[in-house]
């Protein structure tokens, strides 16, 4: 690969926005962005697609995947399991950027794995957090109506945790206001036209 490519890592507590702001980044531009997509062993909820939002597989499928493949990174959250192996790396070749949602703990593989894979070993990896105030988030997971409230306290709970994680970040994108086009504005000109 002749340019240095780059995997956006896009990390934040559940409801912060992430996946909103990829699918808005790749809706606006499509020649720039990517999206990872990742293998997830829970089920897939009413709105997913199967391809779209993530490939849905059971424990086994994942183990045999993991087995034959490198993944670039994986981790259980909530006792069901998520990665992705390097065949998500391809459109890097293109000339396009990637998007991963992913969370803290699988940064570090992350960027480790992809160092192995033949053509990516000067691929760069941003650590770009969303950050979200605690009342505007609970209010998004309440009103997303596909997570249980047992659900809804443990993630509310790991807010608190992932605070810490956010002053190891190379960027960090506040959204807590309700305008999308205000989130991409900031990945655009915050972190995008700086690297």
């Amino acid at each position: 690969m002749t340019k240095e490519s780059v995997i956006y890592a896009i990390v934040g507590p559940s409801g912060s926005g992430k996946t909103t702001l990829v699918e808005e980044l790749i809706k606006k531009f499509p020649f720039l962005f990517y999206e990872v997509i990742s293998y997830k062993t829970r089920d897939k909820r009413p709105d997913e697609v199967e391809g779209v939002n993530g490939y849905y597989v059971s424990k086994e499928e994942f183990i045999k995947i993991r087995n034959q493949n490198i993944m670039i990174a994986e981790t259980v959250y909530d006792g069901h399991y998520y990665g992705a192996d390097e065949g998500e790396l391809l459109p890097l070749e293109e000339g396009k950027s990637a998007l991963y949602v992913i969370d803290y703990e699988s940064i570090e593989l992350l960027k480790s794995q992809v160092k192995k894979i033949k053509g990516h070993e000067h691929t760069k990896i941003i650590f770009v957090y969303l950050t979200i105030d605690h009342d505007i988030l609970e209010a998004r997971l309440r009103n997303s109506g596909n997570r249980s409230e047992n659900e809804i306290k443990s993630r509310i709970a790991r807010l608190s945790l992932e605070h810490g994680v956010m002053e190891k970040a190379d960027y960090i994108i506040s959204n807590n206001s309700r305008d999308t086009n205000d989130m991409v504005r900031q990945f655009i000109v915050n972190v995008f036209i700086k690297e």
